[in-house]
């Protein structure tokens, strides 16, 4: 399970929520936004120039599909099917679908030894590009949060000049003007310490630009990151001097600027869990599957008016013999989701749990389990070569929602664009996916390497014995050899 999950859980157990722990809440926060901080820088260095020409377009069909179409159905759905949202609250669940969790996807994929394969670059590339989604989607929220003239188009249309700029910066101008110019005019121990304030100095430089054009301060420093990508020595000094205190912070960040605003208190309520499922469910597709309901209730949409009134009346005249337990057919405590499937009023609800009890609710959420994220897990079919298991490498690499998934929440509930339920539950999908996807692409990892063994056994088992030992020589090299 990734550390993030406990993380968090400590910052719920401990924050103001619950155990009410910490004195300064607001302080250990602030570290958090410092994290933050650096992690943008982190993305902008980890920006593979070459992996990008080399996957070409195939990595950038994964990374602008794979980050609009989660989007598209999650923003679609929230406000007009069952949540019925506004449109800004929406797109802010749409938003915090479109990431991806690249770290821990990498970490598996590294685990699995596949991180080198055809798949496991496909998906390090897709995955810049989809960190230039999510650094637009956190600019658009803060300037919609900061309600400016240009808050519409222009943080985009700024963002992609800067990224144009900054990418001429890093292929053409750095890495010339440091290996040539610079360096060579400072002593080998004094290199790092350079090179690692002159990316501190373009950080205080860009955060600032950004934030006075529009654009979000977290553009900035992503673009200070994405400046050095290129330069060896920026990521040797990175990864020797600040990754271990940028690891550390972030701890901070999932437990005290995540873990702290969580209102715990919402996940006893039904209607939270009902839309965390349906917010995970939701991007399989933009029907929901009220198959399962007819399988369960044949007649399910036969039942007529009057027979509806009646059997409301009924049980109405009948809610006094209803045992304690069956509380939960009341209206507050059922999912919305649930109500706006049957698309009818309560006294039909009421008809559906008289007849099916709780199979139909419990065959609906299993369905929504088996079903969950196939708006992201399509991406597999982009795989290379089209197998199932590097069908299924990719899909679940690329299936669970990440780090921006909390910072996009976090950032729109504190501009007023989401509620705090509707932030719970968002905050549970996300942690539900990224329990089950990695656990599944780890099973996936670990079955193929099995299937690979398994055939080399095989090919093994079938070679002559006077084959043993011996080197064949491929036929485009035996006229070289000759």
């Amino acid at each position: 399970m990734p550390a993030l999950v406990g993380e968090i859980t400590i910052g719920i157990l401990a924050g103001p929520h619950v155990g009410k722990l910490v004195p300064e809440a607001d302080a250990l926060m602030l570290e958090g936004e410092l994290a933050l901080v650096l992690l943008m820088i982190e993305a902008g260095l980890h920006v593979d120039m070459e992996m990008i020409q080399i996957v070409g377009l195939r990595a950038l069909a994964v990374g602008l599909i794979g980050s609009f179409l989660p989007m598209g159905l999650g923003a679609t759905v929230t406000a007009t099917f069952f949540l019925k949202l506004e449109l800004m609250e929406a797109f802010a669940i749409g938003a915090s679908m479109a990431t991806m969790s690249t770290g821990i996807a990498l970490n598996v994929m590294k685990a699995g030894g596949v991180l080198n394969q055809p798949t496991g670059q496909l998906v390090l590339a897709a995955a810049t590009v989809n960190e230039l989604v999510n650094i637009g989607l956190i600019t658009e929220i803060d300037a919609i949060v900061a309600d400016g003239p240009w808050q519409t188009y222009a943080p985009w249309m700024i963002m992609l000049l800067l990224v144009a700029f900054m990418s001429l910066l890093a292929v053409q101008i750095v890495p010339c003007l440091l290996d040539k110019v610079i360096l060579p005019r400072i002593a080998r121990g004094n290199r790092e310490n350079l090179v690692l304030g002159m990316l501190l100095v373009a950080t205080a430089v860009y955060m600032p630009v950004c934030k006075y054009t529009g654009s979000s301060a977290l553009l900035g420093a992503f673009l200070a990151g994405f400046c050095f990508c290129t330069d060896e020595h920026v990521h040797h000094t990175w990864h020797r001097q600040v990754k271990r205190i940028a690891t550390f912070l972030m701890r901070f960040f999932f437990a005290c600027s995540i873990g702290f605003t969580i209102p715990v208190e919402d996940f006893g309520d039904g209607e939270v869990w009902g839309t965390a499922l349906a917010l995970f469910a939701w991007l399989a597709s933009s029907c929901p599957p009220l198959f399962e309901a007819e399988a369960c209730y044949p007649g399910f949409h036969e039942v007529s008016v009057d027979r509806l009134q009646a059997t409301a009346d009924s049980w109405h005249r009948n809610a006094q013999k209803i045992p304690e337990r069956s509380t939960c057919l009341e209206k507050p405590i059922v999912p919305a989701f649930v109500r706006n499937w049957v698309d009818t009023d309560w006294p039909k609800l009421h008809v559906i749990f008289e007849k099916t009890g709780v199979a139909v609710v419990t065959m609906l959420l299993l369905c929504l389990l088996l079903r969950c994220i196939l708006g992201k897990l399509a991406m597999g079919i982009f795989a290379l070569p089209l197998t199932k298991n590097e069908l299924l490498t990719l899909s679940f690499a690329w299936g669970s929602w990440g780090e921006f998934s909390f910072i996009l929440a976090l950032r729109a509930v504190r501009g007023n664009l989401l509620d705090g339920k509707n932030y719970s539950a968002l905050v549970l999908a996300v942690l539900i996916s990224i329990i089950i996807c990695p656990t599944a692409l780890r099973c996936v990892l670990t079955r193929s390497a099995r299937e690979a063994n398994e055939s080399i056994e095989l090919a093994k088992h079938e070679t002559d014995a006077c084959e043993e030992g011996m080197v064949h020589c491929a036929p485009w090299l035996q006229s070289a050899v000759k």
